[in-house]
């Protein structure tokens, strides 16, 4: 994680576990869109934030949103949120409560639902794919169709089927 959250790598450069992956640009979004994929697990870039990663399964593994990481934990959302002093910096959690759960992932299946539809009519225009001759489109449709609706927190934060 970096140090100061604006401290992003260029992804279609440097992100080079996830493949294929490519940049979108989508008419409602302010921020191009990174999509990728590690192995079967789907990560989702609006821009430096929020960002979305999944397990293989669809389901919502971690998170970065408003400046705080989201981590899945036991079907649960923990946030966490940086602290720093002069030498350090430490996260501490607390689990989120399930009211603003229930509305945090609402809005993580409204975000994916209207980029998924953007792709499917043609109204996002893919301008930098790696590799350079994958069509990731199809698998994306196909990927985001099928994230569990509604969007649930994994019982883990890593990336295969629990």
């Amino acid at each position: 994680m970096a140090r100061h959250e604006t401290d992003r790598e260029d992804l279609m450069r440097e992100a080079v576990r996830l493949v294929p992956r490519a940049a979108w640009h989508v008419p409602h979004e302010p921020d191009e869109v990174v999509i990728g994929f590690r192995g079967k697990a789907l990560s989702v870039y609006f821009g430096p934030d929020p960002v979305y990663h999944f397990n293989e399964a669809g389901e919502l593994r971690r998170a970065f949103v408003d400046g705080l990481l989201w981590k899945a934990e036991h079907g649960t959302l923990l946030v966490m949120q940086r602290h720093r002093s002069a030498d350090a910096t430490a996260l501490r959690s607390r689990a989120m409560p399930p009211s603003d759960q229930r509305i945090a992932l609402q809005e993580v299946g409204r975000r994916l639902e209207a980029l998924a539809d953007a792709i499917a009519l043609s109204r996002a225009h893919c301008h930098v794919c790696v590799p350079s001759d994958a069509d990731i489109a199809p698998r994306l449709l196909d990927t985001l169709r099928s994230v569990v609706l509604p969007i649930r927190p994994a019982r883990r934060p890593g990336l295969r089927r629990q």
